[in-house]
């Protein structure tokens, strides 16, 4: 598989003041675009301790290539972090993509998919500055053996040219669960840039259901 040469990171107009057009651009899903610092709980969590750090050096933390890995049970807010930090990346001037691992690998199954008419998803993916891979792990795997070999292509191409890399996943690094989805090599360098962060410790969808629920008993 060839690699496409990377994009530089930075654009033209930092700090800017964000517009659907383009948190749409980012692919960022709409649920997520309200994401904020002061919505991560709980505040003396390890995650939020992470997610702070890069939002406040955010762009330093871009130009390194550094990252997160988000991992933890469903619904504990780990796709929420990782929209917090990529919006950080944006308002520095980082180039910025939000892709699920499933859509990425489909994407790189139909070519004729594009981002912007000019390039294919998947091309983005491997040169914007700053990627969140959502839901990793959660990629159709056949015998084959594609959809492991593609991600790893794709993150390792990623880390050789220091872009910044951010992992959503419900597999646990420290019960080897990367070296059994893919391979011991690949949970090296995964590591070696992309700092692991448990996020547990708060149900947000609980709290959703609880407000949708409210809608329909008239509560106040």
């Amino acid at each position: 598989m060839t690699t496409s040469k990377p994009l530089v990171g930075r654009l033209e107009s930092p700090r800017p003041a964000f517009v659907p057009e383009m948190l749409t651009h980012m692919r960022l899903p709409k649920a997520y675009w309200e994401a904020s610092l002061d919505k991560v709980l709980p505040t003396d969590s390890a995650h939020y301790k992470a997610v702070a750090e890069f939002v406040h050096r955010a762009d330093e933390m871009v130009r390194m290539g550094v990252g997160l890995l988000l991992w933890g049970p469903n619904d504990q807010g780990k796709t929420g972090c990782a929209a917090v930090c990529l919006k950080a990346a944006r308002q520095a001037g980082h180039s910025c993509l939000f892709a699920r691992a499933e859509r990425l690998r489909t994407a790189e199954l139909s070519p004729r998919e594009t981002f912007d008419g000019n390039i294919t998803l998947v091309q983005r993916a491997r040169r914007v500055g700053c990627l969140v891979i959502d839901d990793l792990g959660k990629e159709h795997r056949g015998e084959s053996g594609f959809a492991h070999r593609f991600i790893e292509d794709l993150v390792r191409d990623r880390i050789s040219e220091k872009l910044s890399t951010f992992i959503t996943t419900n597999m646990n690094p420290k019960k080897g669960d990367l070296e059994k989805a893919y391979s011991k090599s690949f949970e090296h360098v995964v590591r070696s840039v992309i700092y692991p962060v448990p996020v547990i410790g708060h149900n947000y969808r609980e709290g959703q259901a609880q407000e949708t629920a409210a809608l329909f008993r008239g509560d106040e």
